[in-house]
């Protein structure tokens, strides 16, 4: 695959649940590092096919501008990722949960040990 193309569109469908349902396919942003897969839910691929192709264009010149080989992430979503890190780092739900003296599933209890 060559840098700056993309595969055509694969589409998935979990056969348990027709619902969970999208569209994907791998971006090649720059020819050392590993393809990027793009997903769409089918029903927005379906109903704006030809959007979607021109977004595939936009998303490969954001990738290129804002990110870069290693973390080639657009800025809105590295920025989201560093806020929800910093807030996990500040916040201590486990304990806020047993201060509040909120009753844990078995899950949560899992991860509070």
């Amino acid at each position: 695959m060559d840098e700056g193309t993309r595969t055509q569109f694969f589409k998935y469908t979990d056969l348990n649940s027709k619902e969970k349902s999208k569209v994907f396919c791998y971006i090649k942003h720059h020819n050392h590092a590993s393809p990027i897969r793009v997903e769409i839910p089918t029903v927005i691929f379906e109903s704006n096919r030809e959007a979607v192709e021109s977004v595939m264009d936009l998303l490969y010149y954001l990738i290129l501008v804002q990110g870069n080989s290693i973390n080639p992430q657009v800025r809105p979503i590295a920025i989201a990722e560093m806020f929800a890190r910093e807030t996990l780092g500040l916040i201590n739900v486990n304990k806020d949960i047993v201060q509040m003296k909120l009753t844990a599933t078995m899950n949560e209890k899992r991860g509070m040990e």
